[in-house]
């Protein structure tokens, strides 16, 4: 009878995690110790296997992460991490607005208000030669379409012609 009830007797973790201990541990490790309990996350209150607790923390969305350009905010969630890096960290590096028409500056958001100030008139000489460049294009594409309209309406010609000679069965 002693024996059964002998909290110094050797017993293996119910759960099945191949631990052994001794029954009066029994509740410390299926709280604490045994990795096939049941916890938490104190992030995103999702509930695992405490085995699987540490992979989890490692793509956990409602981890908190250290902003990569170190700016004033500090932490931010996984799944917030880029739209803070496309909006709001003042840190980011980014190109210049007019990157589409040649300028080559790339720097931080807080840099850009100053770069767009400086460069005014850079920009708008970017801007004309892309209007430019717009313009000509527009024009070799009216000039190819009439000469398209042309031969048009020369085939035109030659397809009534050849009906009056042979009939309209061509």
């Amino acid at each position: 009878p002693h024996l059964e009830s002998c909290d110094r007797m050797h017993t293996v973790c119910p759960m099945r995690c191949g631990a052994e201990f001794e029954k009066r541990f029994q509740q410390k490790h299926r709280d604490e110790d045994c990795p096939k309990r049941q916890v938490i996350c104190q992030f995103c209150e999702l509930s695992m296997l405490a085995e699987t607790e540490s992979e989890h923390l490692d793509a956990c969305p409602k981890f908190p992460v250290p902003c990569p350009n170190k700016c004033s905010k500090k932490e931010v969630t996984r799944e917030t991490l880029q739209e803070h890096l496309d909006s709001d960290c003042l840190q980011q590096s980014q190109p210049c607005p007019f990157a589409n028409y040649g300028c080559a500056h790339t720097g931080k958001k807080q840099e850009l208000p100053a770069h767009l100030k400086e460069n005014q008139i850079t920009h708008m000489e970017l801007l004309c030669v892309a209007v430019k460049r717009s313009e000509e294009a527009r024009n070799e594409k009216e000039r190819l379409a009439a000469e398209l309209t042309k031969k048009l309406a020369g085939i035109e010609r030659r397809i009534a012609c050849l009906e009056k000679l042979y009939g309209p069965q061509l």
